[in-house]
């Protein structure tokens, strides 16, 4: 394994602190609050987990299919990415899209299990930067944006991890009401 891009070196080390700063905040909750939800619509803080997982599968699926030659990515495409970034920034409630549905998290889940997947995947993403080709071209697909490129498709990442870490801290005092 060669030494990363120095970029998606530092992209990876903060999609890391952000890994540990959130399973750090769930191992703090009582195991028998962590499949609270708030109404019968809401998720529970490990399909919370389930759904970043499966966006980080996604993503790095979508990003490696897409890396080389990559696509253009419209001035239209450019401002909606960073605007959706922006929206994930914001503790505001999200619906996932409907070209996404396949992050919906499942209903029956285990911590360990989703501990062992982000690991893994962690893991691909890691090896897929030490050969990633930086340009400037789309390798993101987003269902709402268009095509991000790989600059505006780990900020989102990150983004989109932040967004699910004030979801939690939510979970984290409402299942502590009950």
């Amino acid at each position: 394994m060669g030494p990363l891009n120095p970029k998606l070196h530092r992209w990876f080390e903060k999609f890391e602190r952000q890994k540990t700063e959130i399973l750090s905040g769930v191992a703090a909750v009582p195991p028998s609050r962590l499949q609270f939800r708030e109404t019968a619509h809401s998720w529970s803080a490990l399909q919370v987990l389930d759904h970043l997982v499966k966006v980080e599968e996604v993503w790095l699926e979508a990003v490696m299919k897409n890396a080389s030659p990559g696509h253009p990515v419209t001035p239209k495409a450019r401002f909606a990415g960073l605007v959706a970034t922006c929206v994930m920034l914001l503790p505001t409630r999200v619906k996932v899209p409907s070209g996404a549905q396949s992050v919906v998290p499942d209903t029956t889940l285990e911590l360990p299990l989703i501990s062992t997947r982000w690991a893994k995947i962690r893991c691909q993403i890691s090896d897929s930067f030490q050969h990633f080709p930086i340009h400037n071209r789309g390798v993101l697909p987003h269902p709402i944006t268009g095509w991000m490129n790989l600059d505006r498709a780990t900020s989102f990442l990150s983004a989109h991890l932040r967004h699910h870490r004030y979801q939690l801290t939510r979970l984290q005092r409402a299942s502590s009401k009950v």
